[in-house]
């Protein structure tokens, strides 16, 4: 579950458990089976606020679930799976759709990677090690820089400063 997702559910649970209040408070008779009704909307809450607890404590267990270093790892699966299928299928003159379908993931994971801020030591390393990795020494990408750049910005956040020498 997402902060996101998580987040939705409360603001859902909210409303069931204020759904639940007004038929509480009302002033005309219960009718029959609203006891039930109103039951079964505080157990649907409830377990709407347990779904919210369990996944934050999952994301308060993995906080760096989507950090570059756990990006690079899962791009770095993905490179190795794309050189599997390929090594596999090197004598069909056809590109297996799976392929295909692994280049856009490898390319959403590198967009990614790119994109992020690092938190950590492990975050800007994977950050620099994937534009040694994908760049394999011949290929530029307009995303290096932009990772580049947020690592001299983490480092120099974290050390005060860094001076570089043109």
């Amino acid at each position: 579950m997402s902060i996101a997702a998580a987040i939705t559910t409360a603001y859902q649970a909210g409303s069931v458990l204020q759904v639940c209040a007004r038929a509480l408070e009302n002033e005309h008779p219960l009718r029959p089976g609203d006891d039930d009704a109103a039951a079964e909307l505080v157990r649907l809450a409830g377990d709407m606020v347990g779904e919210v607890i369990e996944g934050l404590e999952i994301i308060e267990r993995n906080p760096s679930r989507n950090g570059a270093a756990d990006l690079f790892t899962r791009w770095q699966e993905c490179r190795a799976e794309q050189k599997a299928i390929a090594e596999i299928f090197k004598d069909d003159t056809a590109s297996p759709p799976e392929l295909e379908a692994l280049a856009v993931k490898e390319e959403s994971l590198s967009q990614q990677i790119a994109a992020c801020t690092p938190n950590n030591s492990a975050d800007a390393a994977a950050m620099l090690e994937w534009c040694i990795q994908d760049s394999n020494g011949a290929i530029l990408s307009d995303l290096y820089p932009q990772a580049q750049r947020a690592v001299i910005d983490y480092l120099t956040l974290k050390g005060g400063s860094l001076s570089l020498v043109a």
